[in-house]
């Protein structure tokens, strides 16, 4: 059991951080403006994954799923051959909560639960400095949220590098600096996960390219992480996805303990 959660988490639970809100700040910068824009009314994305060049266990993955203007969205990937749904909701308290389920968990779980779950707010506090459980079951930037809240707060020296179109789109693309650093002051999961990219990275900035459409809305993101590899946002659609909810409580079956803290 703690072999499959540990292979899933490794993709998935970087999906939980950052989905609290940062502290946005449009101001007269496009990119910061559509950033903020975009994350309030939600949408439908797609990710690719590349880090098959950085890592000796590392590779390729694409999903899709949809964000709302809250914090939560879903996930749905196959990697390795393993389909994998996931859902990242915010609850009463506040916490990030990351649920999964896959065909993987087969005759794993009790016989009434069919979802995995685990809070990642708590993981976070728990973590402390050393950071290695969080290091050991995140891919930092790849929550749409998290990078759209990084964009409209501790983004800087946005210049237009070009045009072109996205999902039919026309788009205006923008290379700017997320200040990593900055980022890792945000209150909530935001500040601790951008400060594991930092040491992921070995960088306190990375270069993100951004295309922002007509309407000002973000529609691409292309993240350039030298360690951790490439990082690609579409967002297709805008608005208009279902309500992002929890599964129902009594088909869940909580790992949070079964991940260590140190």
């Amino acid at each position: 059991m703690r072999r499959v959660l540990a292979l899933a988490f490794a993709v998935l639970l970087c999906a939980a951080c950052g989905s609290t809100a940062a502290k946005e700040s449009g101001g007269g910068d496009p990119v910061a403006a559509a950033a903020k824009k975009t994350r309030e009314r939600g949408g439908t994305y797609t990710v690719a994954i590349d880090f098959s060049k950085v890592s000796k266990t590392g590779g390729k993955y694409a999903g899709s799923g949809a964000f709302d203007g809250d914090g939560n969205f879903t996930l749905n990937v196959n990697y390795k051959g393993m389909p994998i749904h996931a859902v990242a909701a915010v609850n009463s308290a506040n916490h990030v909560i990351v649920y999964m389920k896959s065909v993987a968990f087969a005759g794993q779980l009790p016989e009434d639960k069919t979802w995995v779950a685990a809070d990642m707010t708590r993981l976070v506090e728990e973590s402390g400095a050393s950071t290695k459980a969080l290091d050991a079951v995140q891919s930092p930037g790849s929550d749409p949220t998290q990078v759209l809240g990084w964009l409209g707060s501790a983004s800087s020296g946005t210049r237009k590098v070009g045009e072109g179109t996205v999902a039919g789109a026309h788009v205006v693309r923008y290379r700017v600096t997320v200040d990593l650093a900055k980022a890792a002051k945000e209150a909530g999961v935001a500040g601790p996960e951008a400060a594991q990219l930092e040491r992921t990275a070995k960088s306190t900035r990375i270069p993100v390219d951004v295309s922002i459409d007509d309407a000002g809305y973000v529609r691409a993101i292309d993240e350039h992480v030298r360690v951790t590899g490439r990082i690609a946002f579409r967002v297709p659609q805008l608005g208009a996805q279902q309500a992002i909810e929890a599964p129902p409580a009594d088909e869940v079956f909580d790992v949070t303990d079964q991940i260590p803290s140190s």
